[in-house]
């Protein structure tokens, strides 16, 4: 993360020497970088920054960031400079960070987390460096791993549910196993008791002279 303060300067350094390590430095960063001037105007933007938004260094030179990148939330409505926390870094001399949606040259919109930090040097503050991170990527993860959650969770809801069902239609399925037990022990006891009748028939039967 590149420092509100600049770097100091390695010895030997001349200032031409100076300005193209700092230049190739910002050229080849993967995170896009915008400088502000303190009137809250673009300055610079490095290739990744002209990457991520569609818009060149040329377009925007001179004309303030917000009023290109960010002067429309997602709904539709204005997005007013001064209710803008990236812009609040300078005047406030404040370190800010968060996350935000940007608008892309093509009218889209897409989020980003930044971080905006006040420049300094000797003489005070003088401008705006602003550190941009595409996250599209990150919230369709996020959106995924909530859809994932959700379904899990739903499959867990109806598994808790065909178990309660199941527990219920074994109840019932006991419940008239018990029934089946006690109608066949009525009915094993009925035959049993008409055996014996009959035995006992058939014994008086054969003592009795008059059946001879």
């Amino acid at each position: 993360m590149i420092q509100p303060n600049a770097p100091p300067r390695p010895s030997g350094y001349q200032d031409h020497h100076y300005r193209q390590l700092l230049e190739a430095v910002c050229n080849n960063a993967t995170v896009a970088l915008f400088i502000m001037d303190e009137r809250q105007q673009c300055i610079y933007m490095n290739p990744a920054a002209e990457q991520l938004t569609g818009f060149s260094q040329a377009e925007v030179q001179g004309r303030p960031l917000h009023d290109v990148i960010h002067h429309t939330r997602p709904d539709g409505r204005p997005y007013p400079l001064e209710e803008c926390p990236i812009d609040r870094a300078f005047p406030q001399n404040n370190q800010e960070q968060g996350e935000e949606v940007f608008v892309h040259k093509d009218g889209s919109f897409y989020p980003v987390a930044y971080t905006a930090s006040p420049l300094k040097n000797r003489e005070g503050m003088f401008g705006t460096i602003i550190e941009v991170r595409d996250i599209r990527r990150e919230k369709d993860a996020e959106r995924t791993r909530e859809e994932l959650t959700r379904a899990l969770s739903e499959k867990i809801r109806e598994y808790e549910i065909a178990v309660r069902e199941l527990e219920a239609s074994k109840e019932l399925l006991e419940e008239k196993i018990n029934d089946l037990e006690r109608f066949h022990d009525v009915v094993v006891d009925r035959e049993l008791k008409m055996i014996e009748l009959e035995r006992e028939i058939t014994l008086l039967k054969s003592e009795d002279p008059s059946q001879s």
